[in-house]
């Protein structure tokens, strides 16, 4: 009776440890997501080739990695609709890597198609064994073969035997990089929520606002960063309601640096501080009651929600992510910004914020996504946090422009107002210095 035996090696497992006994050994997170992604592609092909004739048995080793390759056999094949009993069979000699006695029993069963899920260098030898070609199993390998044995012949006279096809095993490391960049979306995440905790327990600590807009910053630079790989519309909707929480504290932020920058001045006006300090402060409570309020723990839930289930694209979610996709998307990030800054008219306000605002986002991305990019990744940050600090002095001196053109002077003394416009001149000074006296481009 001819029968079907298909051959499979587990998936990607848990490096060898001495404090784990092999047999417990679990398939990886990329190598359990590398299997989802794979196994109904074979599943598939297992139907369109009329392998499946009837409901299949699963075998597997009792080793943990093999289980859970099994497991996730099994339910591919279920969810391809594929007849396949629902109980998987441990197999002991599988783990015992004793061809004999397996084949014995694969002649023995009444099942006509059998899943063998077991270890190498069994499987590659058995496979070997019986069809004269040596098939280079690497984790996650499947091979159908038809075996056909007389009724009559001797048990130790061997089967004629049909190689249908081989697949190879994926490479798990591809999903690897899709999961570490799920685990940094994910600590991104809960950074912003411990932030905002502490400011709300101590909003009159200028560190804690400045530390929760920072790490919304960190945040919505890892979306940008893995936005070519992740679904659009998810990746939007994550970064709309992260920017509009963060524009809330803007204007308390603004303050917040006016304050110091003011108390910083030899002989500053008391006074002037005064009504700084209480713009600021009605700031602060207005910033406190909407980050306490439903509409911002609404759109941090979302993002909670989204950042528990990251949709990648299609290619990505099946195919998973080569390393050198995401070096690419990195390289591609810093020839923009250096692209940018060769083009950059300094008296262009808008510009020249955008071209630090992405510097940001690429050193944020060469420290947080450090381990998937090359060595000099460490030197790249660096000279993003140059691009900032060369850029920045100009950016805080416009905002410093800005804060006190829009700020209330009635009830000010004249020496506060005199504190005030020297303030305001010398910021002013230091940016027509800086685009060589032309006045800036206006802001869009």
């Amino acid at each position: 009776m001819d029968k079907i035996l298909v051959l499979v090696r587990h998936g990607k497992a848990q490096t060898r440890n001495q404090d784990i006994p092999d047999e417990q050994r679990e398939l990886t997170e990329a190598g359990r997501r590398a299997l989802r992604a794979h196994m109904p592609l074979v599943a598939r092909r297992l139907d369109f080739e009329g392998v499946v004739l009837e409901p299949a048995q699963i075998w597997t080793s009792p080793a943990e990695r093999a289980v859970g390759t099994a497991e996730e056999l099994l339910a591919s094949l279920q969810n391809e609709g594929l007849p396949i009993e629902p109980e998987m069979r441990p197999c002991t000699s599988l783990l015992g890597q004793n061809e004999d006695m397996f084949l014995e029993e694969l002649r023995n069963t009444s099942s006509r198609v059998v899943y063998a899920v077991g270890h190498n260098p069994m499987i590659e030898d058995i496979a070997e064994r019986l069809t004269g070609v040596h098939l280079p199993f690497a984790t996650g390998g499947m091979a159908a073969i038809r075996i056909s044995w007389s009724a009559h012949a001797a048990v130790e006279q061997e089967p004629d035997t049909r190689l249908l096809w081989f697949v190879q095993g994926p490479e798990a490391k591809r999903w690897k990089t899709l999961i570490e960049m799920e685990h940094k979306l994910k600590s991104a995440n809960e950074t912003v929520h411990k932030r905002l905790i502490s400011f709300l327990a101590d909003p009159s600590d200028v560190e804690t606002m400045h530390k929760f807009r920072v790490s919304i910053r960190t945040f919505r630079s890892l979306l940008a960063f893995v936005r070519p790989f992740q679904k659009k519309g998810q990746n939007a909707s994550m970064q709309d309601d992260l920017r509009e929480v963060v524009r809330l504290t803007s204007r308390l932020r603004e303050l917040d640096v006016l304050y110091a920058e003011l108390a910083e001045q030899e002989g500053i006006d008391q006074g002037l501080l005064s009504a700084v300090n209480i713009q600021r402060n009605d700031e602060r409570g207005r910033v406190y009651r909407q980050l306490h309020g439903k509409k911002v723990r609404k759109r941090l839930s979302r993002v909670s929600a989204e950042v528990n289930r990251i949709e990648w694209k299609r290619q990505y979610s099946w195919g998973g992510l080569p390393a050198g996709i995401v070096q690419k998307r990195f390289n591609g990030m810093v020839s923009d910004i250096y692209a940018r800054l060769g083009a950059l008219h300094i008296e262009d306000a808008e510009e020249t914020h955008t071209v630090r605002k992405r510097a940001k986002r690429v050193r944020y991305a060469a420290t947080q996504f450090a381990d998937m990019l090359t060595a000099d990744a460490a030197d790249v940050s660096v000279a993003m946090e140059e691009v900032q600090d060369s850029l920045g002095a100009l950016c805080d001196a416009r905002v410093n422009v800005e804060i006190v053109d829009d700020f209330p002077v009635v009830g000010l003394s004249e020496s506060a107002l005199r504190d005030l416009m020297e303030f305001y001149e010398k910021n002013r000074r230091f940016v027509l210095a800086s685009t060589g006296g032309i006045e800036d481009a206006p802001r869009g």
